[in-house]
């Protein structure tokens, strides 16, 4: 059966009968507001609090990651002197875009794709003049001739995996229905929504109709009511463990979203994704995601900020009297040394009027820090990171794309419940629409529930051609325990075991392997100057830690994906560090 989007009777039932047992009627086309300020007027009101403050700084950012740098160039922008220190030899981060030398193909270490949504980074994209470079992503499920590869059955092409999933996986008659008709994600997406729903209906309760207390909570603008309180108690994995009709569901949605390795995450941070629709209009840029910060890079140098790069903080300190500048310790990275235990090489020791610090915090494990709070101490210790292991493979010619409509893979992502998990195709030459009508589109889509496929054809400017294109492909996306069990082997044996679990879907794949340069890959955990992948937050992290994380400890101020509630997003970063340039702007001169 072919799973093309169609409102069904059996759908509706669903709805109906779940929404009837839970107590909520659901409105899938409620109007609703996503809960972003404007970027523009956030920029505005920072020039505005400068014109009113007239205090031009100096500030020292630690670390040029996107969160660094975007901060610098507000900061540059404002006439303040701005000095960043970056223990690596590149700007950037956790954006980072590995080259294959000997072709013109890359892929994706680290972020690789942006929602339509997330205005604060389409900002800086259209600041560095990338806007055209900006083109669609093609993520998992929409595409219907990826492959699914689950409980060891031969690999199917999603559009013909109907009679496995009914054979492999006994679920309910309510879930039955909405595959009949759509893929599994479906299933979660309907519970996050319902979850909302009731939110905001317990919330328009709690506060006589005013919708002040509605979902908005989940997002740091107001408190928590009772029952968002309920949510942020709540792990995805216990949510579903009540709501779904089978325990092979719960596998089901597991092992074709790869949340199988993340049931122990909050709910609320799923919940987030939903509201801001983080699966829609998903974008990448040509070229890479590297681009962007190092046309940033481009743009700072010109706005004279100073860049120390291969010199990593030590220690930190911060004065017990109010309004005093932050002392730190730095000394020299040699990258040949990165993930050796730490050198007794001399530091030196400096001081800043202010200094912003977007260092992930399982690196501030590792320092000496002096004078912070309880509370930040308590947060730097406790927040959760994600585990996370991607593994690029590099082909003389892109075999995938090759053979008739039905056998091209173009864009889209393979599931697996192997230790591969996502394996992620090209979009690059890809031209896809939508087959359902704008007013029938989900909502609360997010990246891991997106089930609508695409219809998708190849793009007239890459024509098919016999002579090798050579390709890239995202041999593995992984995170948690399997990220921890694939990243403790060597490159050279990650890049091994997924070519051993892609030949089921692709017997060829050896054939078409890059002899000079076959793959590269990353376990993030390992990487010296992040260690984790990004801010994961289990149940009552928001509560606990988010505020703490994002305080300012005295002149020293914190941002980064970690310090916001858009974790593992891009917009997270920049949004936090916007946030404090705003601080820093209203803070007293030394």
């Amino acid at each position: 059966m072919s799973f093309i989007y169609k409102k069904t009777l059996a759908v509706a039932f669903y709805f109906f009968t779940f929404n009837l047992v839970n107590g909520c009627e659901l409105e899938p086309n409620k109007e609703r507001t996503i809960p972003r300020s404007s970027v523009i007027k956030h920029i505005e009101r920072i020039r505005i609090l400068d014109h009113q403050h007239k205090n031009k700084k100096h500030v020292v950012i630690l670390g040029a990651g996107i969160a660094g740098l975007t901060a610098a160039y507000e900061l540059s922008k404002l006439d303040y002197t701005v000095e960043i220190i970056e223990a690596s030899d590149r700007c950037g981060g956790r954006i980072w875009t590995h080259y294959f030398k000997n072709s013109d193909q890359y892929g994706e270490l680290g972020a690789m794709r942006i929602p339509a949504s997330h205005n604060y980074t389409r900002h800086y994209i259209e600041i560095t003049g990338l806007t055209g470079k900006l083109r669609p992503f093609i993520t998992a499920h929409q595409n219907q001739n990826c492959f699914y590869h689950l409980r060891g059955q031969p690999p199917v092409r999603m559009r013909e995996s109907m009679q496995l999933l009914e054979k492999e996986y006994h679920v309910s008659s309510h879930e039955q229905a909405i595959l009949s008709s759509d893929f599994p994600p479906e299933i979660l997406r309907l519970h996050l929504v319902n979850a909302i729903n009731l939110l905001r209906t317990k919330g328009e309760i709690a506060s006589n109709s005013s919708k002040t207390e509605d979902w908005e909570g989940l997002f740091g603008t107001t408190f928590l009511n009772d029952h968002a309180r309920e949510l942020e108690n709540i792990s995805l994995g216990d949510f579903l463990e009540k709501r779904l009709g089978s325990q092979d569901a719960k596998e089901l949605i597991g092992a074709t979203t790869g949340l199988e390795l993340w049931w122990d995450k909050a709910l609320t941070m799923f919940l987030r994704e939903g509201i801001t629709d983080t699966g829609t209009g998903l974008e990448e840029l040509a070229g890479g995601l590297s681009t962007l910060p190092n046309a940033l890079f481009e743009l700072l140098m010109k706005n004279n900020v100073k860049f120390t790069f291969n010199t990593e903080i030590t220690s930190i300190e911060v004065s017990s009297k109010p309004n005093q500048g932050i002392n730190f310790q730095l000394r020299s990275t040699d990258k040949s040394k990165w993930g050796s235990p730490p050198t007794k090489e001399p530091t030196i020791v400096k001081k800043a009027d202010f200094v912003l610090c977007t260092i992930p915090f399982g690196v501030l494990r590792t320092m000496d820090l002096k004078g912070f709070s309880a509370s930040k101490m308590e947060a730097i210790r406790n927040l959760t990171y994600a585990s996370s292991t991607k593994v690029l493979l590099h082909f003389k010619d892109r075999f995938w794309e090759r053979g008739s409509s039905e056998e091209q893979i173009l864009g889209g992502a393979s599931m697996s419940d192997q230790i591969t998990r996502c394996t992620y195709y090209p979009s690059d030459h890809a031209t896809s629409k939508s087959l359902v009508p704008p007013e029938e589109e989900k909502e609360f889509n997010g990246v891991f529930t997106v089930s609508t496929p695409l219809k998708i054809e190849r793009s007239t400017k890459f024509p098919l051609r016999p002579e090798p294109i050579p390709g890239v492909l995202l041999g593995s996306y992984n995170w948690g325990q399997d990220a921890v069990r694939l990243g403790t082997y060597s490159s050279e044996e990650r890049a091994e075991i997924v070519l051993n679990e892609l030949e089921k879907f692709h017997p060829e794949i050896r054939h078409y392997l890059d002899d000079k340069e076959p793959s590269q890959s990353i376990f993030w955990d390992s990487y010296p100057w992040s260690r984790g992948a990004f801010c994961g937050m289990r149940p009552n992290d928001m509560k606990k830690y988010y505020y703490a994380s994002k305080k300012n400890e005295g002149n020293l101020y914190f941002a980064g994906e970690h310090c916001s509630l858009d974790p593992g997003w891009i917009q997270g970063a920049i949004k936090s560090a916007l946030e404090v340039v705003e601080e820093i702007v209203k803070a007293k001169p030394v």
